[in-house]
């Protein structure tokens, strides 16, 4: 009877804990998707990022190139216009190379209940999703492959979703998919070497390269390598790489052939171009070395600009100019200096220059005034400026 009773006990025990061990993951999941979104809506607020302010998140192409897109691709499915062309770049050009570089992220559909006042809205709010996704991933990634719940999971998953690469390139929106999904397509891949079902890995693979080819890329390259290093690492025979080695690539391919219906029509589009006839490159050059590359990671580092590149590049088409910037810290010429942010004495004498013969005139509204033109225009949904 005591034995009954306590193997009753330790079935009823082992039963409550594997109670708390789902509930504690489904603690670690959510956790790890909140805390990422609440760092990203702090920051928003300390950045007076609309609606907590004036602002907003686009920089560079975000702004010039990005939104622009979006807001094509809303017109288009809320007005069921073609995907194949648009006559709103240029003269007109094959949307479909856009579509599949900058737009074919699944969460685009929620642009057909978007109106076009608020396209840049909704991508802030996807730039905020996305990160935290990408918290959530990790944490799952980290609980399925070491079989832990431990909430210290959190803080790795925070780490890789606010990571210092998510501080440099949020604004490329349409590489932020790749990131939340990289995680799932690392224990799909790990799955597969050791000997589960490869579905995670061949769905994940083919929405990563569908999402963005370029970075779907670029992870495919990783793979290469992480699959030398991992089944080294494991000590796994020289007849079990083999067999892993014919199920990758197999697996893969059947990612890659998910993608295919976008890529088939890109690749024919791309044919088109005036590029289809550009080789690679023969000779390899080295632009810095391997320790520089690893030098650029550590704190207190100062990174070099691009002034070398430019005038590298201008050199390397024929282009030699007579005065100018001529390295980091030269210049020559008489009518220097050269660097745009090292004339404003020279932009100050012009502007008193305008204003003293009535070709420009200083501005004499308040700040109060101002900004309660900016709240009419926010309200109005016009162009924010002083016009």
């Amino acid at each position: 009877m005591k034995e009954l009773l306590s193997k009753k006990f330790k079935k009823v025990n082992k039963t409550l804990e594997v109670r708390d061990k789902k509930e504690q993951e489904k603690a670690v999941y959510l956790l790890s998707f909140l805390l990422p979104l609440i760092m990203m809506v702090a920051i928003l607020i300390s950045k007076h990022v609309f609606p907590f302010g004036d602002k907003c998140i686009l920089r560079t192409d975000f702004y010039h190139q990005y939104l622009p897109f979006h807001a094509e691709l809303n017109n288009k499915l809320r007005n069921f216009e073609s995907l194949f062309y648009t006559f709103k770049v240029g003269l007109g050009t094959n949307f479909i190379t856009l579509l599949a570089y900058y737009l074919a992220s699944p969460f685009n559909i929620i642009l057909l209940l978007v109106s076009e006042n608020y396209v840049l809205e909704y991508i802030t709010v996807m730039v905020v999703l996305k990160i935290a996704l990408a918290g959530f991933t990790m944490s799952y990634y980290l609980v399925k492959r070491y079989n832990t719940s431990s909430f210290v999971v959190i803080f790795f998953a925070i780490f890789y979703a606010m990571s210092g690469y998510i501080g440099a390139y949020y604004w490329n929106v349409m590489w932020l998919d790749n990131i939340v999904l990289f995680p799932l397509l690392i224990y799909g891949f790990e799955n597969i070497q050791n000997g589960k079902k490869p579905f995670l890995y061949i769905i994940t693979l083919g929405l990563s390269i569908l999402c963005n080819y370029y970075i779907g890329t670029i992870t495919c390259f990783f793979f290469v390598v992480y699959f030398i290093f991992y089944n080294v690492l494991k000590e796994k025979k020289p007849k079990e790489i083999g067999i892993n080695f014919i199920k990758t690539g197999i697996y893969s391919a059947m990612g890659v052939m998910l993608s295919a219906i976008l890529l088939i029509p890109v690749f024919y589009a791309f044919k088109t171009t005036a590029s289809s006839d550009s080789t690679f490159p023969k000779n390899a050059r080295e632009y810095f070395t391997i320790i520089e590359a690893i030098g650029r990671h550590l704190p207190f580092t100062t990174i070099e600009n691009g002034i070398e590149n430019i005038i590298n590049a201008m050199k390397t088409i024929g282009i030699n100019y007579s005065e100018g910037v001529i390295s980091h810290d030269e210049q020559k010429g008489k009518y220097g200096p050269y660097i745009q942010s090292q004339r404003k004495e020279i932009y100050d004498c012009f502007a008193k220059h305008m204003i003293a013969n009535d070709m420009a005139y200083p501005c004499f509204c308040s700040a109060e005034e101002l900004d309660n033109l900016r709240k009419e225009q926010r309200e109005k949904k016009d162009r924010i400026g002083y016009y």
